[in-house]
């Protein structure tokens, strides 16, 4: 990506750094440092299509506040190991917050994408 629109990396390192730092991007990055998605702030970040309807299903689920993983597995008819990898990968992108509570894990959309559809 960097080559085809001719910038070195180090100054496609600085745009991006300028770009996040003036909030007109997200991005997601891998725990050894490389860039993996960006966006517009105000835009939902890239996903495939099972996070998008599991996104869905959630806003449903969850309009008055959090909804349990074991609700949603229940809901969707998903195994409870598909339902938490999937909520993962939208926390990881910070679209859902997760919490541990007494009961199991809960799911909720971030403030910043709750009204995005």
């Amino acid at each position: 990506m960097i080559a085809a629109h001719g910038l070195h990396l180090r100054s496609a390192s600085t745009v991006l750094i300028e770009l996040v730092v003036s909030r007109q991007v997200a991005f997601h990055a891998t725990p050894q440092g490389y860039v993996t998605a960006v966006w517009p702030l105000d835009a939902l970040p890239p996903m495939g299509g099972d996070e998008r309807t599991f996104l869905r299903l959630v806003a449903t689920e969850a309009q008055a506040g959090a909804v349990s993983i074991d609700r949603l597995a229940t809901v969707s008819a998903m195994s409870r190991s598909v339902t938490a990898v999937l909520a993962s990968r939208l926390a990881v992108k910070g679209v859902l917050s997760l919490v541990e509570t007494r009961s199991g894990r809960t799911v909720q959309i971030t403030e910043r994408y709750r009204d995005a559809r």
